[in-house]
């Protein structure tokens, strides 16, 4: 049976903590976008950084924890936000375990966002896709584009 514990580090407890070498690469921008929605505040509504207990290597959250480290490491700004870890128990396999998980996960797409509205019956749906699009602004040029 899968052991699950969750924790949250600070930066110091969090230095530990490993990528995998071949997993793939970090994207920039996304991080720039979560250190965003960090510095607001919104890291509560980030999922548990996924680590394995045994190699303290990521399996999911390689970007929420660059961004973390982004803004502990930036001296301009006062960020002491604890990151959420949940260790578990891989075995020896973590680089499939990874690949695994991401084939699994699944974004959701604007047909989602408004089957949500539209099922919530939420008067303001047209303001909240706008500020949506807004926020996500690769989905507004998507949806400019056709």
């Amino acid at each position: 049976m899968e052991t699950c514990r969750y924790f949250l580090l600070n930066k110091e407890e969090a230095e530990n903590i490993k990528f995998l070498n071949g997993n793939r690469n970090v994207n920039k921008s996304h991080v720039t976008k979560l250190a965003n929605d960090l510095k607001k505040g919104d890291g509560k509504y980030f999922p548990a950084i996924i680590v394995d207990e045994n190699t303290k290597i990521v399996v999911d959250g390689q970007h929420r924890l660059t961004a973390y480290r982004l803004l502990w490491d930036n001296k301009k700004i006062n960020f002491n936000e604890p990151i959420k870890v949940e260790f578990k128990q891989f075995g020896q396999d973590v680089l499939n375990n990874i690949i695994r998980m991401n084939q699994n996960q699944r974004t959701w797409k604007l047909q989602d966002f408004l089957d949500m509205q539209r099922k919530t019956d939420n008067t303001n749906s047209i303001v909240k896709l706008e500020e949506f699009c807004s926020k996500n602004r690769f989905l507004h040029r998507r949806i400019a584009s056709g």
